[in-house]
Order: C-alpha cells, then sequence, then structure tokens
C-alpha cells in the first residue's frame, strides 16, 4: 500500500508538476509572443521615427526655401518702392517748375493783354476823335515839313 501511496503520490507530483509547469509554458510562450510584438513595435517605431525625421527635415529645408525666397521678394519691393519714391520726388520736382513756369506765362500773358487793351482804348479813344488826331498829324506833318526842306 506504500507503494501505492508512494505511487499515487508520486504521480499526483508529478501531475501537480504537469500542471505547474503547463501554467509557466503557457506564461514562457506568452512572454515570447510579447517580447516578439514588443520588438515588432519598437522596429516599427524606429521605422516610422526615421520617417518622421526626413520629414522633419525636408520641411525644413522647404521653410528654409520660403524664407529665403521671402527675403528677396521683400528686397526687390524695397528696392522698387524707394525707385518709385524717388520717381514720385522728381516728378513732384517736375510738377512745380511747371506750375511756376505756367503761372509766370499767365502773367506775362496778363500784362500783354493788358497793354493790348490799353492800346486798344487808346485807338478807340482817336476813332472816337477824329479831328484830335488830324490836328495832331497837321503838326506832325508841318514838324515834318519844314526839316524836309
Amino acid at each position: 500500500m506504500m507503494n501505492v501511496l508512494f505511487s499515487l503520490s508520486l504521480s499526483s507530483g508529478l501531475v501537480e508538476a504537469a500542471l505547474d509547469a503547463a501554467p509557466e509554458a503557457d506564461l514562457l510562450e506568452e512572454t515570447e509572443k510579447l517580447m516578439a510584438e514588443k520588438v515588432e513595435v519598437q522596429r516599427q517605431a524606429q521605422k516610422e521615427s526615421g520617417e518622421l525625421l526626413q520629414q522633419v527635415k525636408q520641411l525644413e529645408a522647404e521653410l528654409e526655401e520660403q524664407v529665403s525666397r521671402l527675403q528677396e521678394l521683400q528686397e526687390t519691393h524695397s528696392a522698387e518702392t524707394a525707385d518709385l519714391r524717388q520717381q514720385i520726388q522728381a516728378l513732384e520736382k517736375q510738377l512745380e517748375k511747371n506750375r511756376k513756369f505756367m503761372d509766370e506765362q499767365a502773367v506775362d500773358r496778363e500784362h500783354e493783354r493788358d497793354v493790348f487793351q490799353q492800346e486798344i482804348h487808346n485807338l478807340e479813344q482817336q476813332l472816337k476823335n477824329p479831328a484830335k488826331t488830324q490836328t495832331g498829324s497837321g503838326r506832325r506833318d508841318r514838324e515834318v515839313r519844314p526839316g524836309a526842306f
């Protein structure tokens, strides 16, 4: 009986060991699966990290190019603005000279008009008073005649 008990005890120990080993084997298998999954996730993360770093470098290069282009545009704009301001100043000076010239011309024309208006008035007066004009002409004729002889 003892043998049987020993045998039973031995077999129950083996069964217990087998039962204990079964969860350990499952745990070991699960651990290996998790480790493989972890390695795959790390590999995938490294791959994505590399791709993201490449995208960041590409975006940085594009940003630098756009900043450079913007600076060139700002310089061009500043140069064009300065040139246009100089043109405006030159045109304003020319305009001022033209206005001054036109004002002077207007004053001259006004003076000439006044002189001509006075001459017209004098001629009209002479036409209204022909006797005075002829008397004056006769005197001039007499003055001219004695000097001519």
